[in-house]
This record gives structure tokens, sequence and C-alpha cells, in this order.
């Protein structure tokens, strides 16, 4: 709520607001998070200092951090992500996905 507001004094019932609209979306965000940990940590899913710092690296050419960023919790911000993806294109290497198509009903002729 804090990065939302960016500091601004919101009443009671304008934070209950807040809380009561984003509520669903963040449950699902931290549910997706927690399961994406857990199957990291089942598949034994690592990421390195090395690949941490490439990505920082890639970051601050391209302009994407701000100046007054803490590296030591951006460190951790990333290796989340990056195990994150590794993880889900783990799923999706795995991943079975079939096609099925349904035959479309016949149009009755003439009216029938």
């Amino acid at each position: 709520m804090e990065s939302m507001t960016q500091g601004a004094e919101l009443s009671e019932e304008e934070k209950k607001d807040l809380q009561e609209r984003y509520r669903p979306q963040v449950v699902r965000r931290v549910r997706r998070d927690l399961l994406i940990d857990l199957l990291a940590d089942r598949e034994g899913i690592e990421v390195s200092d090395r690949e941490v710092g490439l990505e920082i690296r890639r970051m601050k050419e391209t302009g994407e951090l701000q100046p007054a960023v803490d590296e030591k919790e951006l460190a951790g911000r990333v290796k989340d992500r990056i195990q994150a993806k590794k993880t889900v294109d783990l799923l999706m290497d795995r991943a079975d996905v079939k096609l099925e198509t349904k035959p479309r009903p016949q149009a009755q002729e003439d009216g029938q």
C-alpha cells in the first residue's frame, strides 16, 4: 500500500477501501509465489551470484534501476525473479499440452 500511495496520508476508510479492492490480486500473487518457491525447492533450482550480477548489470545498462536502489535488497529480488523464471521454464518444458477441437454442431438445413 505504501508504494501505491507514494507516502500520501490516507484516512482509515481509504486504507480499508484499498485493502478490499486489491486483496484478491495480492492473495493470488502470494499463492503463486509460494507455489513457485515450493517447486523451485523441490526441483533444486538455484541461481548463482554470477547470474544475479549479470542481470543487475543489464538492468543498469538499460536504465531500469533507480540510482538510490539498495543493492542488497535488489540482489534478493533479482535472484527471486530469476528463480521464478527458471521454474516456470521448467514447468513449460515438462508440460504436455494437447489441443482438443470439438466438432461444430451442424447447422440445420431448411429450418428442420
